[in-house]
């Protein structure tokens, strides 16, 4: 299995950081499990399409970007 950039996951973890949450509170947030998150920031798990527009969904950030391993804020 190939592994997922680290631009990913460090975009990931700092979309996480500036929500506040831990890892189990953002996988609370986010309707998954703790080791799910955990998975993905430590790039064992790859970000899919529904998750990341799911976080987005739930943090205003652009889903496409994320998937980019950027951080970019949606407009209101």
């Amino acid at each position: 299995m190939m592994k997922p950039k680290s631009s990913i996951q460090d975009a990931l973890k700092r979309l996480r950081k500036t929500t506040g949450k831990t890892q189990a509170q953002f996988a609370r947030d986010m309707g998954v499990s703790h080791a799910h998150i955990v998975a993905l920031e430590n790039r064992q798990r790859r970000l899919t399409n529904l998750m990341a527009y799911n976080i987005a969904g739930r943090t205003g950030y652009d889903w496409e970007a994320l998937l980019k391993g950027k951080l970019i804020k949606n407009e209101p």
